[in-house]
């Protein structure tokens, strides 16, 4: 799925998006320069979702996936 889809199906921004991948959290597969992501990405992202709604830091987010 691409970062339209993702951001539909988990309710994050793409910037939120962008933050977890540049934080390590998060690794799509890249064909010709684009990202694609899949069921795996997707529940990492709700997981993570509810991390952060729990007051959890990316580190310790980190540390739990």
């Amino acid at each position: 799925m691409n970062i339209d889809d993702l951001e539909k199906e988990s309710g994050l921004s793409r910037k939120s998006i962008y933050l977890y991948e540049k934080n390590g959290l998060l690794n799509p597969e890249y064909k010709n320069g684009v990202q694609y992501y899949n069921k795996t990405d997707l529940f990492k992202l709700k997981k993570i979702k509810a991390l952060r709604n729990m007051d959890y830091s990316l580190n310790a987010i980190k540390k739990i996936l």
